[in-house]
């Protein structure tokens, strides 16, 4: 059986709400883009998944990807000229120095798109990474995630477009759908995300120290 495509999910929403007049075709593909985000954030997809590599130049500490351009969040970063991992760290015990010294990476932090290392090579470093991408706007077709996915998009589209009209109670009752069939089906989690070696990168650390 051929799974959903954008326009099934499209049409499914409108009946949902009750084929009402003013809930238009841009409104309803913003809440399922919405649901696709959402999902994509919420749940482990390998096809976001990517590795690539970048250059770090010498005497620098930082670089902004030049060819992973579609980067949502890092996790993992390697410098694939020593084999080395380059573990996560805080950025104000990394920027805490008047000048980095030269040497061999060990910590990094990833802020407003860019790397920051906590020293500068002697020599260039081929510096890989592990990373999320962020999905692509979905118009046609089936969606990039996995097919068992497409229920969650559908109740997450019909939640958004419920909390817009003001049918909380009934948002609700397509939140709790989407979390009974998530756990009916053992869908794999996102895990936290933090700006430390133990669990990996996030944009911004808030911790306090």
């Amino acid at each position: 059986m051929a799974r959903r495509t954008f326009t099934d999910i499209d049409a499914n929403l409108l009946l949902r709400v009750g084929n009402r007049g003013d809930v238009t075709a841009t409104l309803r593909g913003q809440w399922i883009n919405d649901a696709l985000l959402r999902c994509a954030n919420e749940y482990e997809h390998p096809e976001l998944q990517k590795i690539g590599d970048e250059t770090l130049l010498a005497t620098t500490d930082t670089f902004t990807p030049t060819v992973n351009t579609d980067i949502w969040w890092p996790e993992l970063v390697k410098d694939a000229t020593t084999g080395r991992i380059i573990r996560p760290g805080d950025k104000e015990r990394i920027e805490n120095v008047l000048t980095k010294s030269t040497g061999t990476p060990a910590r990094c932090y990833w802020w407003g798109n860019k790397f920051y290392f906590d020293t500068k090579p002697a020599t260039n470093l081929t510096i890989r990474l592990w990373y999320k991408r962020q999905p692509s706007e979905w118009s046609s077709a089936s969606s990039e995630l996995n097919k068992i996915y497409d229920v969650i998009l559908e109740l997450y589209s019909t939640e958004n477009a419920l909390n817009f009209l003001r049918e909380y109670d009934k948002a609700e009752l397509s939140a709790r759908e989407a979390k009974a069939y998530a756990a009916d089906m053992h869908l794999p989690t996102a895990k936290a995300r933090m700006n430390d070696y133990l669990n990996g990168f996030v944009a911004d650390d808030r911790r306090r120290r």
